[in-house]
């Protein structure tokens, strides 16, 4: 049936470029298809449910926290083997409480991955400023 707006437009006949038969016996020609979206966001490496059962991604140590470019209050969980792909906003957040994927690694001493790497460039900076003091004073003797 024509809609209103293709009966105002073309007349009471629809009209096609392309042979009424063919459609016929094509019917599946004229439907588009989209992508499907993943059943996962787009935060997890891999889809929530394919590690080991009994553990969520906050038990993971690649679980992490992003406070966004906006300096948010509120921190949004993340999967710090997705960083390259983080956005700053919601699009790449994770929820803690899924089902562990097939990357997950249990925690080193408690710590995630993130708080290990951030506690290295602490003691990284904290070295060299010691040697950078170290060095100023030697010079002044």
């Amino acid at each position: 049936m024509a809609s209103r707006r293709e009966t105002i437009l073309l007349g009471v006949v629809r009209m096609s470029i392309i042979d009424q038969a063919w459609l016929d016996a094509n019917p599946g020609a004229l439907t588009i298809s989209r992508p499907k979206k993943p059943e996962y966001g787009r935060g997890y490496p891999c889809q929530p449910g394919t590690g080991p059962s009994g553990e969520t991604c906050r038990s993971c140590a690649n679980y992490a926290h992003n406070r966004g470019s906006e300096g948010r209050s509120k921190p949004y969980p993340k999967c710090w083997l997705m960083v390259k792909f983080w956005t700053n906003g919601p699009g790449t957040d994770i929820k803690a409480k899924s089902p562990a994927c097939k990357y997950w690694v249990a925690k080193i001493g408690g710590k995630t991955f993130c708080q290990i790497d951030a506690e290295e460039q602490h003691e990284r900076i904290m070295e060299n400023l010691r040697s950078k003091s170290a060095a100023t004073k030697g010079n002044k003797l």
